[in-house]
């Protein structure tokens, strides 16, 4: 609630008059001021009908300075049909980052016409051109030489837009095709971009800030650290997927030829080794004969640095120093070990499983699978639309055979098993065991116990490691097994 204003006398209401002539004199003077002092307010740009600022041919710009606003400027010369680095002619360039360059230079078009400052009370200032983002200068022929300045965003622009001046006139350009001009020299250096083969990378070893190693084997990559556990398939196709995508910006050179220290590459936040398995690789010659070749196993070091300021890190790969984006190998950084753990560990192929051993209540029970060549109506052997022979499976139930549709059945649920958390930090198994499941595969045996987490959840353990805990009424599927 406000409070009432007390009722004042003549000379108060006098003194009041006054002051609010003196007030607005003074609000009337501050306008006027402002009204004078402030920026003129741009005009509306005028939509540009077809004009080039620039509308030149690659091969006939025979130089181009870059130089921005922040950095080092550096030349582009024509020798020999082919552009190099002014003072560094022997370095082989990016021929593609080169073209585009050229394209972005050579053929500039107006998005909207803003007109010459002068004319339209306006000041370079007002556009970012006073001191410009960017200054290109291409040389045309010996006679013939044209500059262009680029400055600030077009604001509330549909799509990204630069300003930018050329022969005094002040013109709207797309970011897109411009931001090509925008690359440092070191962006240039040519360089062979790494090739990995995701399928063939059967190691990732994760030092430094974090700590974690998975390897596969014939039935899913298990992680070996910080501790044994299976590793989830999805994760695991994801991270070598990127791997196959894995590529850098810009070549920086040789260790020797940087800082090492300062690009924090001397003690790296993270190392990273990739092995890649050995492979045998088969053709045939121009003669017809067959021939094959074994590649060896080939370890691969990635080291990463400091970030350089420019959404991007600083990383060493096999000798050479480069500039890599956050965008692409962000990703070690973010791991999280918690995500590559399998919800599913007792989740093989059939085909992979060569026994199944269930223990509760003090019985145990024993299945073991055959997987045999399908046969068709007419007593053939089954094959896919590619020939390959397809198998049935066939289960036996300690010893006698059973419904192996029955027991693929169950075994599903069994790998749908819906855990309800996370086990606490330190937890350590105490109490009787409450069912135990061993699984054999022609290549690793894998346990999986059951033990008291609280009175209405158990924690399931793979090979002695408790991660995950469930309801105990999800045990009922071991008491009626197929």
């Amino acid at each position: 609630m406000q409070k009432v204003p007390r009722k004042q006398g003549k000379k108060d209401r006098k003194m009041s008059l006054v002051l609010l002539a003196a007030a607005g004199l003074l609000l009337l003077c501050a306008g006027a001021y402002l009204l004078l002092s402030r920026p003129a307010d741009l005009p509306a740009p005028e939509k540009a009908e077809e004009i080039w600022i620039v509308d030149e041919e690659a091969e006939n710009i025979l130089g181009l300075l870059i130089a921005p606003g922040e950095g080092a400027s550096y030349p582009l010369v024509r020798i020999n049909e082919g552009m190099r680095l002014f003072g560094q002619e022997e370095m082989p360039l990016r021929d593609d980052v080169v073209e585009e360059m050229l394209e972005a230079a050579g053929h500039l078009k107006a998005v909207h016409v803003i007109g010459r400052p002068e004319e339209i009370s306006a000041r370079l200032s007002d556009f970012g051109l006073e001191e410009p983002s960017l200054r290109v200068a291409l040389t045309l022929s010996e006679n013939e030489k044209k500059e262009i300045l680029f400055g600030n965003s077009v604001p509330e622009a549909e799509e990204e837009m630069y300003y930018c001046l050329a022969d005094g006139v002040v013109y709207t350009v797309l970011a897109a095709p411009c931001d090509a001009l925008f690359h440092d020299a070191e962006y240039l250096r040519a360089f062979d971009q790494p090739e990995l083969q995701s399928d063939l990378i059967d190691r990732i070893e994760l030092t430094g800030d974090k700590e974690m190693t998975l390897q596969y084997t014939p039935v899913g990559f298990l992680m070996e650290r910080p501790y044994q556990y299976p590793a989830d398939k999805q994760k695991m196709n994801a991270l070598l997927k990127k791997l196959d995508d894995m590529a850098f910006e810009a070549y920086l050179g040789t260790p020797e030829e940087n800082d090492m220290a300062a690009l924090g590459l001397e003690k790296p936040c993270l190392t990273v080794v990739l092995t890649q398995a050995e492979s045998v690789i088969s053709g045939i010659t121009a003669e017809g004969e067959s021939v094959s070749f074994t590649v060896p196993e080939k370890k691969y070091t990635l080291q990463i640095g400091n970030e350089t300021g420019k959404s991007g890190v600083y990383v060493c790969w096999e000798g050479g120093v480069y500039k890599a984006s956050n965008f692409l190998l962000g990703l070690w950084k973010e791991l999280q070990t918690e995500e590559f753990l399998s919800r599913t560990p007792m989740d093989f192929q059939v085909e992979q499983l060569s026994s199944l051993t269930v223990q509760k209540d003090g019985v145990q029970t024993c299945y073991r699978v055959e997987m045999v060549e399908a046969v068709t109506e007419n007593n053939e052997i089954a094959a896919d639309e590619y020939g390959q022979t397809l198998y049935d499976a066939r289960v036996y139930k300690n010893g006698m055979e059973t419904d192996a549709s029955a027991f693929l059945s169950w075994y599903l649920q069994l790998n749908s098993l819906a855990f309800s958390g996370k086990v606490q930090d330190g937890w350590e198994k105490s109490g009787e065991k409450l069912a135990e499941i061993v699984i054999d595969t022609d290549v690793l045996a894998r346990s999986i116990a059951f033990y008291p987490y609280d009175a209405l959840h158990a924690v399931m353990t793979v090979d002695g490691k408790g991660v995950y805990y469930l309801e105990k009424t999800a045990l009922s599927l071991l008491e009626n097994l197929p």
